[in-house]
């Protein structure tokens, strides 16, 4: 069995018929398991989701937050901003899991951070 470990999930683990196996998969592989299958056999992989900041390529100054493979952005509802905020990225906090929800400090105020998916209906940044 070959499973892909995406390059977000770092720290991914597997678990072989609930005992955690002692091998890491690495971020960004293939992980593989050869064994002889038996009925019943059941492979647990769990992939964390971490908070990161990533550069733009061209302009290091713009940045995105991503949260695992979901890229957030700033809700601002019907408030249109002339430029990109300023996002504090030590201010990043988790407020929920279901659904996701994060809240920050940009330009010295508060915003929510959802997925980029879930603001498509008001003003958003995804960078700043």
């Amino acid at each position: 069995m070959q499973v892909r470990i995406p390059a977000w999930a770092d720290g991914a683990g597997v678990k072989l018929n609930g005992r955690t196996l002692s091998d890491r998969p690495a971020a960004g592989s293939w992980w593989r398991l050869e064994r002889d299958w038996r009925t019943g056999d059941q492979v647990e992989v769990s992939l964390p989701m971490r908070t990161a900041v990533e550069a733009a390529p061209d302009d290091p100054d713009v940045q995105a937050v991503l949260h695992g493979p979901v890229v957030l952005a700033g809700a601002y509802g019907g408030t249109q901003s002339r430029w990109m905020p300023r996002l504090d990225t030590g201010a990043i906090r988790q407020t929920s899991a279901d659904p996701m929800r994060f809240t920050a400090t940009a330009d010295g105020e508060t915003v929510s951070l959802l997925p980029v998916a879930r603001v498509h209906h008001q003003y958003y940044t995804s960078t700043g």
